[in-house]
């Protein structure tokens, strides 16, 4: 089983013969040649004493035609069109066909990208497109209004969730109601406690040494916490917080011909068999970094 190191020496290697391919090589020349033809500008030194020739024949036949080709994607609403293979796949082959262009339409900028794929394939014999997935930080502020500190503290509590801005404020309404809810419990620990005293005075036997005490200490316990229970105020909270998701899906890159490599022992424009290719692209830094989500 081929390692990490494996890997990335096979790969190491190959974009390096891939790079100074000839393939590559003329490919490049090709790619500078056919877009001085549909500049109109004509390869090769001009003569001197001659005015330049300027021929926009290529670049009128390509925009000619490009839109009938893109009519033919986008028509309908319908990219590609899958046949069912077995009876009873007909529902199955709708689905898949509004899927295809779900993803390629509406996920991904499908018309620029058709664009782009189509006029590289005009110009250049290939257009490449990268399909891939990938996961996507999805960042998103919202602000919440008038909850409560466990409701808070729920909403903090859940993965990725971010707070940004808070302010807090007493609910008079909602403390008005705590305080007559706790005077009452104040008021039945004292009838508990008053009729407790009355129960032992009135037993024929006495209470067990020490119980007396306990219960009194217990009661006063409870008192004690009823009545800080009583200065605390019901608080509600207006917050701002920022909520990252990784949303995942399927991305569709058009690939700029210069930004293409391709093994340099295949000699077809079809690219099904083809041991090694790459799209070789020039970033910096902090693009990197932010690619990779690692910091300095």
């Amino acid at each position: 089983m081929l390692t990490k190191d494996d890997i990335l020496s096979i790969i190491t290697s190959e974009l390096s013969l891939a790079s100074t391919s000839s393939y590559n090589s003329a490919g490049n020349a090709a790619l500078e040649q056919s877009l001085s033809y549909y500049l109109g500008e004509t390869p090769g030194p001009s003569i001197e004493g001659r005015s330049s020739v300027v021929s926009t024949d290529v670049a009128d036949a390509i925009e000619w035609i490009l839109p009938q080709v893109m009519k033919s994607f986008t028509q309908n609403n319908e990219v590609v069109i899958f046949d069912p293979v077995h009876e009873g796949d007909e529902r199955q082959a709708e689905l898949e066909s509004e899927y295809v262009y779900e993803v390629l339409m509406k996920q991904n900028d499908g018309f620029i990208i058709l664009h782009q794929f189509v006029k590289d394939a005009l110009m250049q014999n290939n257009g490449i497109l990268k399909v891939y997935y990938a996961n996507n930080n999805e960042v998103k502020s919202s602000d919440y209004t008038g909850i409560t500190e466990d409701q808070l503290s729920q909403l903090l509590a859940a993965d990725g969730v971010e707070l940004i801005e808070r302010s807090e404020y007493v609910d008079v309404d909602k403390t008005n109601i705590k305080q007559q809810q706790i005077q009452q419990q104040i008021q039945q620990l004292k009838q508990r406690i008053h009729q407790g005293i009355q129960r032992a005075q009135h037993q024929y036997q006495p209470l067990p040494p020490g119980q007396v005490e306990q219960m009194a200490v217990h009661a006063a316990m409870q008192m004690d916490r009823l009545k800080a229970e009583l200065q605390v105020p019901v608080m509600l909270y207006d917050v701002k917080v920022s909520i990252t998701r990784i949303r995942g899906q399927i991305y569709i890159d058009p690939v700029p011909p210069e930004e293409f490599r391709l093994n340099a022992q295949h000699n077809s424009i079809n690219l099904d068999n083809a041991r090694f290719t790459a799209h070789v692209v020039l970033k910096s830094v902090s693009d990197v970094m932010e690619d990779y989500n690692l910091s300095f």
